[in-house]
């Protein structure tokens, strides 16, 4: 989807894609300054975030004993939180 957008810098209208990275064509400059140094401080905090305690990495030179373990804890998790889904169903359906 393209449009066009005016150019914060030279003033003239230039092709638009909706990207943070469209850049004026006839300055060069960004289209869209604001929303570029959004997108980077957003790929910058997602590169910083923890990964999900609920997902066991299972990496692939552990051990035969260690990988079993690792699927088992998944699965049981697995297990628990589908249990725990079908009983707030069945409360809920049955409350009203």
């Amino acid at each position: 989807m393209t449009s066009s957008k005016k150019c914060i810098h030279c003033l003239q209208w230039s092709e638009w894609q909706q990207s943070s990275e469209d850049r004026c064509e006839h300055c060069g400059e960004l289209l869209s300054p604001l929303a570029h140094e959004e997108a980077q401080q957003a790929a910058a905090r997602a590169s910083q975030q923890p990964p999900s305690p609920f997902v066991l990495h299972i990496d692939p030179q552990d051990g035969l004993l260690k990988r079993l373990f690792k699927r088992l804890v998944y699965g049981g998790k697995v297990v628990f939180a589908a249990l725990l889904s079908f009983i707030i169903a069945v409360v809920a359906a049955a409350a009203g």
